[in-house]
């Protein structure tokens, strides 16, 4: 009986133990996540709410306001990470990598795309605009194509404009990646980065 009784009651102690087990690592990340935002929170004058399983924070930089959100995972969805600089333009951008399925795209004249005349820059990534034209004049700048590759670089796979702000995304996980990525050095770089991206909005981006 009691053999029974103990047989019954171990797969409930395993499940029980994994659970927790679970419950503790989950706090240990939400509350190193939080710390890391607050920290950022202080540096630049914002503030730090939790929603979900994620965290975001709003503050300002250069006179700019700036979001820092990472977005738990979904399903079919991996968490990000996304950094923005509020900054509005009539020219809209979205870069990507390119990748396969894009250039087949390409091939069979379903992608229609942002060339810059840098052959090597435009085999790497793939650009979209809302107007081609001024999207070339802004992408002719070797420094602004250089500061493409550096975020790029520094694993984001997303750079968008999109009339209102800068943002850059990236796939991240508080469990497998480190939290120096939200250090005040790191995300300092970033906005660095993306406000350098700012310059040289003439009368014509404006």
């Amino acid at each position: 009986m009691n053999n029974l009784v103990v047989h019954q009651i171990f797969p409930f102690a395993v499940v029980s133990f994994v659970l927790l087990l679970f419950i503790l690592i989950e706090y240990s990340i939400k509350k190193e996540q939080k710390r890391a935002l607050m920290i950022l929170a202080q540096q630049f004058g914002g503030s730090c709410s939790k929603f979900f399983l994620g965290c975001s924070f709003k503050g300002e930089f250069q006179g700019l306001t700036i979001r820092i959100t990472y977005q738990p995972p979904r399903k079919n969805t991996p968490a990000y990470l996304r950094i923005s600089l509020e900054k509005r333009t009539r020219l809209k951008l979205r870069v990507y990598r390119e990748s396969a399925i894009s250039r087949l795209g390409e091939k069979m004249g379903l992608v229609r795309e942002v060339k810059t005349g840098d052959e090597q820059f435009d085999n790497d990534f793939l650009i979209f605009s809302n107007n081609k034209e001024q999207a070339e004049i802004y992408l002719s700048s070797f420094d602004k194509k250089n500061i493409v590759k550096e975020l790029f670089k520094r694993g984001f796979d997303e750079l968008i404009m999109d009339g209102k702000r800068l943002l850059v995304s990236k796939p991240y996980s508080f469990k497998n990646d480190s939290v120096e990525d939200l250090s005040i050095l790191k995300v300092q770089e970033i906005l660095d980065i993306l406000f350098k991206l700012t310059s040289g909005f003439d009368s014509n981006f404006k």
